[in-house]
């Protein structure tokens, strides 16, 4: 009958090794990361407060909602919103808004797609664009991307003027539109057809200050990754 073999303390000291530097790096990470250069952007942009004033609060999958449905714009007298919506009920109720004219506020991401007649934007309603600002502000992670397909009549175009992504923030929109449930034009999938479109803040680029510890960091790691790797080399031809 075997017997396992007793742990040696060199092995033991060298797991105990281990375990202290990865919890250094990892402190050594946080430690980065809480003293990163700060981005000053002014004027802010519009807050969840004020869009709320501007435009009201959006309803949940609770609310009830007048009959019968609005009729579509184009016809008669120009409809206002039922109500102001979020991605996130739009896509867990879609049934109460479809057909429905309805308020929808967020900032512009990605692409234009130019199209005839307009072009298909998507406007992300997370808290980077209503309430935190852009990632690099604050570094504190405020949402999921969340954002829905609209598409603006050629008219409502030029309100857009620079999409946000990296080194950008997004125009910030407030649209009355046509919520389509199943848009056919669109392979049959959610889209917001705008009918008026208000620029609440302007696209602005965002900043990217040097972080000058995480710089020197990572050259110095890639000047230990290189060592390491050639000492391995080194050992391999010694044998």
């Amino acid at each position: 009958m075997s017997r396992d073999r007793p742990v040696s303390a060199q092995a033991v000291r060298q797991v105990a090794g281990a375990i202290v530097v990865v919890l250094g790096v990892i402190a050594y990470i946080v430690w980065l990361r809480q003293i990163a250069p700060q981005i000053d952007l002014a004027p802010p942009i519009p807050g969840l407060a004020e869009v709320s004033a501007l435009v009201g609060d959006p309803l949940s999958c609770d609310a009830v909602l007048p009959d019968p449905l609005i009729p579509q714009p184009g016809v008669g007298e120009p409809v206002s919103p039922v109500a102001r919506i979020s991605s996130a009920t739009a896509n867990a109720c879609p049934r109460l808004w479809d057909g429905r004219v309805v308020g929808y506020v967020g900032e512009v991401v990605g692409h234009v797609f130019a199209r005839d007649g307009g072009a298909w934007i998507q406007i992300n309603d997370d808290g980077y664009a209503l309430q935190s600002g852009p990632l690099p502000n604050h570094l504190d992670f405020d949402g999921t991307n969340s954002g829905l397909f609209v598409w603006l009549p050629s008219e409502f175009v030029a309100l857009v003027t620079h999409p946000g992504e990296s080194r950008w923030q997004g125009d910030v929109l407030a649209i009355t539109a046509l919520f389509m449930r199943n848009d056919l034009t669109e392979g049959g999938q959610l889209t917001l057809r705008a009918i008026h479109v208000t620029s609440l803040a302007p696209a602005r680029s965002v900043p990217r200050p040097i972080h000058g510890r995480l710089a020197i960091s990572a050259l110095l790691a890639m000047m230990v990754a290189g060592a390491l790797i050639m000492r391995e080399r080194q050992l391999h031809e010694d044998r």
